[in-house]
């Protein structure tokens, strides 16, 4: 009897303990939140997400975070998906996602899991991503169904698209916008397009067309663009159309006459309505290089289009068959200016450039009180050497020279009133300088100043030609 009752005790003790187990037992060890709300991302592009891990187990923890190997190689990040949790503790992953390449829109559940490091125990859960496979759509052609359309009849465009993608294209739209030159908008057309499969055209077997309305002339830049589900922009493709003056309106030009030459080339305009109402034409010519060119025999407006100049000539013709029906001019462009202007040019550029070459040569003095000290400095500006290079300086009979030279002069002639100093340097090289100095004395005293004539250098050039250059003359006060 009392065995009976500790069996029973016994049995009873394990029905309480497992009890009092199972939560434990059915807990998770990690408890794994996204943070992060479910994002849009076009292929190619990244979205962000934060997980969060809670640490349910009764000690601290390594654990890492592992994605389901099919869209490993989207993880991106380059943080350490590792942390360290203390018991009961929270810390959070920060994850980045780039779906690949060729990935076909929809809505994704991307299963993680948060795995104690060298051990299978792990929690799991999901990242909720919708992707959008932006890329796949492509327009193949665009264009009007002619470069010119009269006003008010409706200007064809014709398109073609093909579906590049793995999957099936829906919910998507051609947005046809139309612009003038100010880039107002002027006209506009949405078509809804139809399942496009993948890997197709659309249309299949042709092309399709859209009608935009024009209610001016002028030329117009028209733009299409490819709409996904989500509003974005895929593609954009753009053409031009030029709307024309209605068939009733006959306004014509009769006659644009080119006389062409090599000085001067002149184009005579004439300008008659055929309309029985009256009507207003302009008329475009071209500017080439230069407005200042040309001569006209009525002067035109100047407009300015993307860096183009244009002239611009605006009739207004009354009725046909009445007086001032039609109008005319001519523009000349005088090519001889610009012939006139490259010699000229050329001229002075040569010039400059002779002179640039030629030696140069100053002739300066410094008072030292009854002393004088005269200075010449020549220097080559040539990229070529000077040969024969002879320097002349002219001292008057007034003045004797005082010390040594600092470079002694070749050759000293004496003539009647004065004494010819002569230093023969040889050879000198692309922009080599040399200074040459004496100091001098007056022999008698002189009232006022003493005019001391120009020094003169001669060389011969690479060219073999001569050269001679004269300095300044300078007054000894």
């Amino acid at each position: 009897m009392v065995l009976k009752s500790k069996s029973s005790l016994a049995l009873s003790l394990i029905i309480v303990v497992m009890f009092l187990m199972q939560p434990v037992l059915a807990q998770e060890p990690f408890s794994v939140k996204v943070l992060t709300e479910k994002q849009s991302v076009y292929v190619g592009n990244s979205a962000d997400y934060v997980i969060e891990v809670i640490n349910n187990l009764n000690e601290t923890a390594d654990v890492q975070l592992f994605p389901t190997s099919t869209y490993s190689s989207w993880f991106v990040t380059q943080e350490n998906y590792t942390r360290s949790i203390g018991s009961n503790g929270t810390d959070t992953i920060s994850v980045t996602i780039v779906p690949s390449l060729g990935t076909s829109s929809g809505n994704l559940a991307i299963s993680v899991s948060i795995c104690q490091v060298r051990s299978n125990v792990c929690s799991d859960s999901f990242i909720n991503i919708q992707v959008i496979d932006k890329s796949q759509l492509k327009i193949l052609s665009f264009e009007p169904e002619s470069s010119e359309s009269p006003m008010g009849a409706g200007a064809k465009f014709m398109f073609r698209l093909e579906n590049l993608g793995e999957s099936n294209i829906v919910s998507y739209k051609l947005q046809v916008d139309a612009f003038d030159i100010n880039e107002n908008l002027v006209s506009n057309r949405t078509v809804d397009l139809d399942t496009i499969p993948s890997n197709s055209l659309y249309p299949r077997d042709s092309e399709a067309s859209v009608l935009l309305v024009f209610d001016a002339i002028g030329t117009y830049d028209v733009a299409a663009k490819i709409i996904d589900s989500t509003g974005g922009v895929v593609q954009t493709e753009t053409s031009k159309i030029t709307i024309t003056v209605p068939p009733e309106v006959k306004t014509e030009i009769i006659d644009k006459n080119t006389v062409p030459g090599i000085l001067f080339e002149t184009t005579t305009y004439s300008i008659q309505n055929k309309n029985s109402k009256v009507n207003s034409v302009e008329v475009t010519h071209p500017v080439f290089l230069s407005q200042l060119i040309y001569s006209f025999s009525d002067k035109p407006e100047i407009v300015e289009v993307d860096g183009v100049k244009s002239f611009i000539w605006r009739c207004d013709l009354a009725i046909s068959g009445t007086d001032g029906d039609s109008c005319g001019f001519s523009v000349t462009a005088n090519y001889w200016v610009i012939y006139l202007a490259v010699i000229i040019l050329l001229l002075l550029a040569g010039f400059v450039y002779f002179e640039i070459e030629k030696p140069k040569i100053k002739k300066t003095h410094i008072n030292k009180g009854e002393l004088h000290s005269i200075h010449i400095s020549i220097k080559n500006n040539s990229s070529k050497p000077l040969e024969d290079v002879k320097v002349t300086d002219i001292l008057p009979a007034v003045l004797k020279v005082v010390g040594d030279y600092t470079v002694k002069p070749t050759t000293i002639k004496k003539r009647h009133n004065c004494s010819e100093l002569i230093w023969n340097l040889g050879k000198l090289k692309s922009k080599e300088e040399r200074i040459l100095t004496y100091n001098v004395k007056p022999v008698v005293e002189v009232d006022g100043g003493i005019d001391l004539p120009a020094v003169e250098i001669k060389a011969v050039n690479a060219r073999g030609k001569h050269e001679k250059v004269m300095s300044k003359s300078i007054v000894l006060s």
